[in-house]
């Protein structure tokens, strides 16, 4: 199992004071922290990011096994535990920062809502 990597993300500008607690952790399933610096500066950009964990997984092998597990084979790109208002990200989405903002955004409207969104 690849080792993690725990990088915190604090995201004062959408806490609104400068003594509050980050709102959002970044963790990494394996060595890829290009990968987490990319999903930090695309949380950055987006409105909103609500209490959450994400963790990057760095290769496709653990994306498919991580992908398996959750039960969440429709997806190529992200998935997301609402209840534990868990990300899992696949690495290679970052290399397109559109894309990445698009997905997280996608994502964290799970979270917000606390529900599948319809699908």
């Amino acid at each position: 199992m690849a080792s993690v990597y725990s990088i915190a993300l604090a995201l004062l500008v959408f806490c609104g004071a400068a003594n509050a607690k980050p709102t959002a952790t970044i963790q990494t399933a394996g060595d890829c922290k290009a990968y987490a610096l990319a999903t930090q500066r695309a949380m950055v950009q987006l409105k909103d990011v609500p209490r959450v964990r994400v963790i990057v997984v760095c290769s496709d092998v653990l994306w498919h096994r991580l992908q398996a597990k959750a039960d969440a084979e429709r997806t190529n790109t992200a998935f997301t535990n609402i209840r534990e208002h868990l990300t899992v990200l696949r690495g290679s989405v970052t290399e397109d920062p559109i894309e990445l903002r698009r997905v997280l955004a996608h994502e964290f409207d799970h979270i917000r809502c606390q529900c599948s969104l319809g699908e």
